[in-house]
């Protein structure tokens, strides 16, 4: 999500962020504190600042992201999902959101439908993108994703 979001990017349009870390300030600090040193001016602010997600959500008002969680998840909390989806409502970006109720960070017990999920996500995208007569070469002329039809 943080390379889709980069200003002056136009190489990637779609994107999908599963149980992202958004704000490392909502993350477990004692992990976060070890590699990113503390968040203030005399340590690393400038590093918590430039991760954070819901501050770059402006390049995203042309894109497709896809953001999913879970949430029993004890690792990324569903907070840091939810704190990023308000960012995109409140900057008008659209994007579509997954929400796994009792999943844990793996999302093990619905990977299957995760994946599908996803392949739909990714194959509706790639359409828009690629241009009406460039899609007659496409294994099934570009109308459905080989993914998600086993």
């Amino acid at each position: 999500a943080l390379l889709l979001s980069h200003p002056g990017q136009d190489v990637f349009q779609c994107g999908a962020a599963v149980a992202p870390i958004t704000s490392w300030r909502l993350y477990d600090s004692a992990y976060t504190e070890r590699y990113m040193g503390l968040p203030n001016v005399t340590d690393n602010y400038k590093g918590y600042e430039e991760t954070e997600l819901s501050k770059r959500v402006d390049g995203l008002k042309d894109k497709s992201l896809y953001l999913v969680h879970g949430t029993a998840d004890d690792n990324v909390h569903l907070q840091q999902a939810l704190h990023y989806a308000r960012a995109l409502s409140n900057a008008g970006v659209v994007y579509r959101q997954q929400i796994y109720p009792d999943e844990n960070h793996s999302l093990s017990g619905v990977k299957h439908h995760l994946y599908r999920s996803m392949g739909n996500f990714f194959s509706n995208c790639f359409k828009k993108q690629v241009p009406q007569e460039s899609k007659a070469g496409l294994r099934n002329g570009g109308s459905e994703c080989d993914v998600c039809s086993t």
